[in-house]
Formats: C-alpha cells, sequence, structure tokens
C-alpha cells in the first residue's frame, strides 16, 4: 500500500494498544483502590513489590498477571512509536510533530 495507507495502519494499531494500556493500568489500580490502598500517580506502575500489600492471595495473582501485560504492553507502544517516527520522516506533518 500507499506510505499514507501504511502510516494509517500504524496509526491504528497504536491507538489501540494504548487504548489497551488505560484499560490494564484502570484494572491493575482499580485493584489496590478495593484494598483501601493509595494508588496516586504512575508510581504504582513502575514498582511490583507494590502487589505485596494487596491482603489476598488471588488479588496479588491477578496483580502480577496485570502488571506483566502493563509491560509487555508498553514496549509495544514504544516499538509502534520507533515505526511511526520512521515513516513519518516522509510526511512533513509528522515530521512538525516530533521534532
Amino acid at each position: 500500500g500507499s506510505k499514507t495507507e501504511q502510516l494509517r495502519a500504524l496509526m491504528s494499531g497504536y491507538q489501540d494498544i494504548v487504548d489497551t494500556g488505560v484499560s490494564l493500568k484502570n484494572r491493575y489500580k482499580s485493584l489496590f483502590r478495593k484494598s483501601g490502598l493509595p494508588a496516586r500517580g504512575d508510581g504504582i506502575y513502575a514498582d511490583e513489590s507494590l502487589l505485596k500489600n494487596l491482603p489476598r492471595p488471588d488479588q496479588r495473582f491477578v496483580g502480577h498477571g496485570l502488571y506483566r501485560l502493563i509491560e509487555s504492553t508498553e514496549a509495544e507502544r514504544e516499538k509502534y512509536c520507533a515505526a511511526i517516527k520512521t515513516l513519518g520522516r516522509k510526511f512533513k506533518e509528522i515530521k512538525l510533530l516530533v521534532d
């Protein structure tokens, strides 16, 4: 396909990854809120050891799974960013956004 079609496909995939990441983070943070634990800011996603504070084993199990999914989704998002930036160099509009 054309460069425009390729960029459109990348942007659509990127939006899907971002939406999935937001959903996972909301579910992850809700585990802490349901237990009455503080869950403010993005620091909660950077420290897996916080899961030990969850009172029940089932919550910790679910939390570890969500944590791994968040990590892999973020890694995939970064790949999309790199691909978009590479392809975007051919588009004046994208160059203005990323430079």
